[in-house]
């Protein structure tokens, strides 16, 4: 019949041809794969007041507002409290001065951990000459810092620690591990509500190894 070809009338060696040029075609495929997975380093010529070079520092995504914030770290060997904001859309970096008419502001320090909640990125813990467990709020729309006061007694609140992490969930805010004041590598897991204001252990019974610098 016109337009059909039996398998005797193939010719010799073309299903070895059909096969390498379809394993070419995967080849192909494979390396495209490989091509997107690659990590590329962009550096954007940025304007403004430049951040110094740093390390310990943390970052919040303003998402809506297309900007971030790069917050406290360390740089040239000295403890930092300043705030920037940095714009995806222009490039340009902001120096944010604390506005605050008492001069209250967050202690310099490195290795803590923040998140956005509501309007306002919370600071816990960190170190500097020595280790924190305090907790702050900056308002992203007044430019002021609060320190969140305790009312719990000391052993009911997490150690003094740096190195750990932290995410919300919901209305409250999760701490683990990290080290604290006391030489040890943490395990333990916190919870702190926005609503009551405290803190609350979590009791596991498997829990990861204690660790630092984690994500």
């Amino acid at each position: 019949m016109s337009g059909e070809r039996k398998e005797e009338d193939i010719p010799d060696g073309w299903n070895e041809i059909e096969e390498e040029k379809e394993n070419n075609e995967i080849k192909e495929t494979k390396n495209e794969e490989e091509e997107t997975k690659k990590w590329s380093i962009t550096k954007l010529e940025s304007t403004g007041t430049i951040p110094e070079s740093r390390y310990g520092h943390t970052m919040i995504s303003l998402a809506e507002e297309g900007e971030f914030i790069l917050l406290c770290g360390s740089d040239k060997g000295a403890f930092s409290n300043e705030l920037f904001r940095y714009s995806w859309r222009t490039n340009q970096w902001k120096l944010i001065p604390p506005n605050s008419s008492d001069s209250v502001v967050i202690p310099s320090r490195n290795f803590h951990s923040s998140l956005l909640y509501q309007g306002h990125i919370y600071v816990f813990a960190g170190k500097s000459n020595g280790y924190y467990n305090d907790l702050w709020k900056y308002n992203l729309s007044t430019n002021i810092w609060t320190k969140i006061p305790y009312t719990q007694p000391s052993d009911q609140l997490p150690s003094r620690r740096f190195g750990h992490s932290s995410v919300l969930y919901k209305d409250h805010f999760y701490v683990f591990g990290g080290y604290n004041c006391e030489g040890w590598h943490c395990s333990d897991l916190w919870k702190f509500s926005f609503s009551t204001q405290t803190w609350h252990p979590i009791h596991c019974d498997v829990r990861p190894p204690p660790r630092m610098y984690h994500s």
